[in-house]
């Protein structure tokens, strides 16, 4: 959900199951990795997504974080998946497709 919103929200679908609350919504567009709202590991997800977004890389501190939280398969996963939204991503937004009506509506930026 939060390449979602970094990438402009456009394919809000993506997101729709989502269990999120609305403390946890807001989280995604307008905080950051220590929100108080995301559990540990979370928090590591989301300075992957934000690191693999704005750098394209993951520094040593983030890897030696995402290996005591998670698998290497589901490292492996998590990063596929973020470059798997940023090409649907990048197809929707240079389309101008709109979000979809029955996606999980994000709170104004």
């Amino acid at each position: 959900m939060r390449l979602c919103v970094r990438m402009g929200g456009a394919r809000r679908v993506l997101c729709r199951t989502s269990t999120f609350d609305p403390q946890q919504l807001w989280a995604t567009v307008h905080g950051d990795a220590d929100d108080g709202v995301w559990a540990p590991d979370e928090r590591v997800l989301i300075r992957l997504v934000d690191e693999l977004h704005d750098t394209a890389s993951v520094p040593n501190d983030l890897w030696r974080l995402l290996r005591e939280n998670f698998s290497t398969d589901q490292i492996f996963e998590v990063i596929a998946q973020v470059g798997r939204y940023h090409a649907i991503s990048f197809f929707a937004n240079a389309l101008g497709l709109r979000p979809e009506p029955y996606g999980v509506a994000f709170p104004a930026r």
